[in-house]
């Protein structure tokens, strides 16, 4: 009895949560260009207000990672969703405007790592200490900026001279390929129906309704299959790369990939 009150506490809350976070609407490209137009060259007043606005609208993001990560855990959705805000305001405060990585995609890094580390820790998995997590997430966010930049994967000695005074071993880390924030992306219960399930990977899928048309066949493909488009029954990324032959990072580098050229396209 006490388990079940106790279930229908959280989802009560949770419901609350959604309805609130509801009020504060997805930011169109037009609106975004403006808050980093001001988070350039903005007073501080003006800079604060730009960044509480990018994090407001982006709570539905948090909800999206959160409930990809609780694996239809429903009891832990308000922790990862707590431990997901927490990384969204430190995401707020080191985005770098100029970059051309959106903020939703640059949050996304800083969220899921929080949110990965914190699910673990309540499911009883390996605990990632937070002092290295945000480093870790700083690296990673830092590593696609500059892919996106150049085309190619920094070295070690690049990611040093953007990221003074980090230590080398964690970038070495960091830039390892066994190295994943998603270690539980294998048993994601896609089409599990729960709660806000019409949030999830919303800000995403906005991005996918532009020029999908106009990518290469593979990258359209990995979005078609990871998102359900179509007639496609939504997949995880292992599942996609055994069918292209293709590790689960390699599946996710083209995903990123694909959804930055949408956002970029877009843009025009």
């Amino acid at each position: 009895m006490a388990s079940s009150l106790g279930k229908k506490a959280t989802k009560d809350a949770l419901s609350s949560y959604l309805e609130d976070i509801s009020r504060f609407p997805i930011l169109d490209d037009a609106k975004k260009k403006h808050l980093d137009m001001v988070l350039l060259s903005g007073s501080e007043e003006e800079k604060k207000e730009a960044r509480d606005l990018l994090v407001l609208s982006s709570l539905r993001l948090v909800v999206s990672i959160a409930k990809k990560h609780a694996k239809g855990h429903q009891e832990i959705m308000l922790d990862l969703i707590q431990e997901g805000n927490l990384a969204l305001g430190m995401a707020s405060r080191h985005y770098d405007p100029s970059s051309p990585a959106s903020f939703s995609t640059y949050a996304t890094y800083w969220i899921s790592s929080y949110v990965a580390e914190e699910a673990n820790a309540l499911l009883g998995l390996v605990s990632i200490p937070r002092k290295k997590r945000a480093n870790i997430a700083k690296i990673r966010a830092a590593r696609f900026a500059y892919e996106e930049e150049s085309g190619k994967q920094p070295s070690v000695e690049e990611l040093q001279a953007r990221l003074p005074g980090m230590d080398k071993k964690l970038i070495e880390e960091a830039l390892s390929p066994s190295y994943s924030f998603e270690p539980l992306e294998e048993d994601v219960l896609l089409e599990e129906p729960s709660i806000g399930e019409d949030l999830s990977r919303q800000e995403e899928l906005e991005t996918l309704e532009k020029n999908l048309a106009s990518l290469e066949e593979r990258q359209r493909y990995v979005l078609e299959s990871y998102f359900g488009l179509g007639n496609s029954k939504a997949k995880s990324l292992s599942e996609i790369g055994k069918e292209l032959n293709l590790s689960k990072e390699r599946v996710r580098q083209i995903k990123e990939t694909a959804l930055y050229e949408l956002e970029r396209k877009g843009g025009k």
